[in-house]
């Protein structure tokens, strides 16, 4: 439920910024498919044998009440999509079916793993449908960019922290793929982006929205340099999750 709070309030924020006024549809929608698509990935993951992290102990052991939260999702998600404009719900529907699809099928595709950056696309596309839609398009393409990189940087920095895990248990993932050293010289080269594009734009374009990708790049800097830190009690994801809270404290 954190991953889709944290798509809400990025979301409001940039209602916010541009003075969109978005209808409440859009947001039960998007919280209902981000939830939805974390549902499904866990619960396909906890299908494997021989788990050992306490978090997918945890979703085989609830597959009754993920199933049961997965189609209250689907209902609310179809309720609210009759008061949307279509162009926006078929975006939606496009980039929720592109990650259902590809989870699906992830198991199938060898070593051909782009996991972490379809995931992190659809999450920057799918967050900013809505202001692509209803606000200036080219600006908001540019943030757009700018949350996808922050996302894939998150996602990578948590893929290290789990790579141990992930191996025992038969998960790949970018970081397993690499190897640790050549992920975190590209963690670094993710976050270099971030916090260049921020500064760069920091005057001209929404400086608010800069400011929290600013800040949001080196506390996923900081977890990075601090991982014996970060990696007791999975603090990383506390802490890497709650970059996307953070737009709440810049709102104007």
């Amino acid at each position: 439920m954190h991953i889709a709070l944290g798509a809400i309030c990025v979301l409001y924020f940039v209602d916010r910024l541009q003075q969109l006024g978005l209808p409440t549809a859009i947001y039960i929608c998007l919280f209902a498919a981000v939830w939805t698509i974390y549902l499904v990935d866990h619960k396909l993951d906890a299908r494997k044998e021989g788990l050992a992290t306490p978090r997918r102990h945890f979703h085989r052991a609830s597959r009754r009440l993920i199933d049961g939260l997965i189609l209250f999702n689907l209902i609310i998600g179809l309720l609210a999509m009759a008061f949307i404009p279509r162009p926006v719900v078929l975006g939606g529907l496009f980039l929720a079916g592109l990650s259902l699809v590809y989870l699906r099928f992830a198991g199938q595709l060898g070593s051909w793993r782009v996991k972490e950056l379809l995931t992190a696309l659809c999450y920057g596309a799918g967050v900013m449908l809505a202001p692509l839609y209803y606000g200036p398009f080219w600006p908001t393409l540019i943030l757009t960019s700018q949350l996808a990189v922050l996302a894939l940087a998150n996602l990578l920095l948590f893929s290290m922290f789990e790579k141990d895990a992930d191996e025992a248990e038969g998960f790949s993932s970018w970081v397993t793929e690499m190897g640790s050293r050549r992920s975190e010289h590209l963690l670094r080269i993710l976050l270099a982006l971030t916090i260049v594009s921020a500064i760069a734009f920091m005057v001209t374009l929404y400086w608010r929205f800069q400011l929290f990708m600013l800040v949001a790049s080196l506390i996923l800097f900081f977890i990075s340099f601090k991982r014996d830190y970060f990696g007791q009690r999975e603090r990383y994801r506390v802490f890497g999750d709650l970059v996307f809270i953070l737009p709440l404290a810049l709102l104007p």
